[in-house]
């Protein structure tokens, strides 16, 4: 596994330049980008995502602990972020031929990496949006609309 360093991340930097967590949070929060129980249009797009939720939801929670159930957990995930919620590792689950990880997905639907290299986060979110559009638009456009895959990350579902 490559180290963090390999992959251009500096900590000392990250120390002195970055944003603490709470702040950003308290950004977060106000930037309109959040739904708090409402209706929104802002789409949210992840490759087997659910640690990144699980992040975010920590920090606009002030670091509370985490819920024990996946009921309570996604609950609060669909209160910030809303249905429109969309994780590619759980759609591709639902389209023949479609299985992996980013980088097999992506091959599948002829997408190609635009920019920076595997593993590193910008570039994986890119990736993960074109496939998500690649799915949506070309590979089956009706599985986006189904609530059964709405609001959905992969392995998180409920009973």
């Amino acid at each position: 596994m490559n180290r963090p360093e390999a992959n251009g991340i500096d900590f000392q930097k990250n120390q002195i330049w970055g944003i603490d967590s709470c702040r950003f949070a308290q950004h977060l929060a106000t930037s309109g980008l959040l739904s708090f129980g409402h209706f929104s249009p802002v789409s949210w797009v992840t490759f087997q995502g659910a640690y990144d939720f699980a992040f975010l939801v920590k920090m606009l929670t002030c670091d509370c602990k985490l819920p024990k159930t996946v009921r309570e957990f996604l609950h609060l995930v669909h209160f910030f972020f809303g249905k429109r919620v969309f994780d590619v590792k759980h759609l591709s689950k639902h389209c023949p031929g479609l299985y992996g990880g980013l980088e097999r997905v992506a091959s599948t639907v002829r997408v190609e990496r635009a920019v920076g290299s595997r593993h590193q986060s910008g570039s994986d979110s890119l990736l993960t949006w074109q496939v998500f559009y690649q799915i949506a638009s070309r590979v089956n456009p009706q599985l986006i609309h189904r609530p059964e895959h709405m609001g959905t990350l992969f392995d998180l579902q409920l009973q």
